[in-house]
C-alpha cells in the first residue's frame, strides 16, 4: 500500500523516529488536487486522471472548481482478480 488516509506532505520528511525533525512540512490541500494536475507522492509522479460524483459536487460547492474528467492517451488495463 502506498498510502493510507492521511495528509500527504509535498515533500516528506523521512527520519528513523517520528516527530524528530524541528521542520514545519506543507502538506497538499484539496485546491492542489485538480483534475488532469500531476503531483509527486514519496518519488512517484502521479496523475488524477478523474473523481466520483460525490467530489466533483463538494469541489464545485467548496471551492468552486469544476473538475472535467482527462481522457487517456492508452486505455486503463483490464484486470481481473
Amino acid at each position: 500500500m502506498l498510502l493510507k488516509r492521511q495528509r500527504l506532505a509535498k515533500s516528506p520528511i523521512l527520519t528513523h523516529c517520528p516527530g524528530m525533525s524541528l521542520r514545519e512540512e506543507d502538506y497538499y490541500a484539496p485546491a492542489d488536487l485538480k483534475c488532469g494536475d500531476k503531483f509527486v507522492v514519496y518519488g512517484r509522479t502521479c496523475l488524477i486522471y478523474a473523481c466520483d460524483d460525490f467530489t466533483k459536487t463538494w469541489y464545485a460547492k467548496n471551492l468552486g472548481i469544476n473538475q472535467v474528467a482527462v481522457q487517456l492517451k492508452k486505455a486503463a488495463p483490464n484486470l481481473v482478480y
